[in-house]
């Protein structure tokens, strides 16, 4: 069955000798949670707080922990224990601009770990500047497409 199962063993030699101190181990019998899914926002601001959530089952049906790395330099350690199948919620804001790889794994309460489930999160530079934007606005008004031309060609002679 599943769980922790104590081990006992004795020796007895070839004339019939019993050690009178058995030899004892435990074993574990158990099966790692699946591989947990990640969920939250692939984009954001710096600053702001978002959520992320976790969730997977466990055969066993054991409590799982979990653990965020947020590819910042920081983490959640172990989260929980929750029962399986549960989410589990963590909030995390980013101080800098530029793209993180959000992980997560989890464990039952028998330390058998799943692998990593990632999702990517950008935190984008703010554009203050579209030139596409730009240039379909001066597509639909000509007439400011041939000043804003004039006035580029007068100041580049300067």
């Amino acid at each position: 069955p599943h769980g922790p199962h104590l081990i006992e063993t004795r020796a007895i030699n070839s004339v019939g000798n019993i050690d009178p101190t058995p030899s004892s181990d435990t074993v574990t019998i158990d099966n790692a949670p699946n591989t947990p899914t990640l969920t939250g926002p692939a984009t954001g601001k710096p600053g702001q707080q978002y959520t992320f959530t976790s969730s997977t089952v466990d055969v066993d049906g054991d409590p799982i922990y979990y653990w965020f790395d947020w590819d910042d330099g920081t983490n959640t350690g172990w989260l929980g224990p929750i029962p399986p199948g549960a989410p589990m919620l963590a909030n995390h804001s980013w101080s800098k601009k530029g793209t993180y790889a959000v992980k997560v794994k989890a464990k039952d309460i028998f330390n058998m770990e799943t692998s990593w489930a990632t999702l990517e999160v950008t935190m984008p530079k703010n554009t203050i500047f579209d030139r596409s934007s730009f240039e379909t606005f001066l597509q639909a008004h000509p007439l400011l497409s041939f000043f804003f031309h004039f006035i580029s060609e007068r100041f580049a002679s300067v």
